[in-house]
């Protein structure tokens, strides 16, 4: 008679294991659904919310001509030794990558909250503040790149 309700009892786990998959699965395919609705719309706004604007390219520009600004004042001043701006821009340029890896991870992480399901972390929702998270990631790629190239131009300028 105990075995019958051992059985009995993991035949029930198991059943409740199905069902909370089950449940999981319609969850999952309910939100893949209302991204549906309207798939035109969402994807024209989702594009246009992770489109760089004129003004990100400037804010590039500006930020990156701040960051190598302030490495030069600090090269020069703190540590009295030009040389030692390449390494502060390098810095710099480590920095924004790091910050890049970060907001990518943030939004795989948006992501994979939203669907409720960590397998789908690299698929998008299609929302704007998904569009806005990318554009912000573009953005901080941008400037690690120009602070890279300058770091390259200015190590080669140094060591010739």
């Amino acid at each position: 008679m105990r075995d019958k309700n051992k059985t009995s009892n993991f035949k029930k786990l198991k059943d409740l294991h199905e069902q909370e998959k089950f449940a999981h699965k319609q969850q999952i395919q309910d939100k893949v659904n209302e991204i549906s609705k309207d798939p035109i719309g969402t994807q024209t706004r989702y594009m246009d919310a992770k489109k760089l604007k004129w003004y990100d390219y400037l804010i590039v520009l500006i930020l990156s001509f701040a960051l190598i600004g302030l490495s030069f004042i600090l090269g020069i001043f703190a540590l009295k030794s030009i040389e030692k701006t390449e390494w502060i821009i390098t810095a710099f340029a480590l920095i924004s990558l790091l910050a890049f890896l970060i907001t990518n991870w943030i939004k795989n992480r948006k992501v994979a909250n939203y669907y409720n399901d960590i397998t789908r972390r690299y698929q998008t929702t299609l929302s704007e503040d998904e569009g806005f998270i990318r554009r912000l990631s573009k953005i901080i790629l941008l400037i690690c790149l120009v602070l890279s190239i300058t770091s390259i131009i200015l190590a080669i300028t140094l060591w010739v």
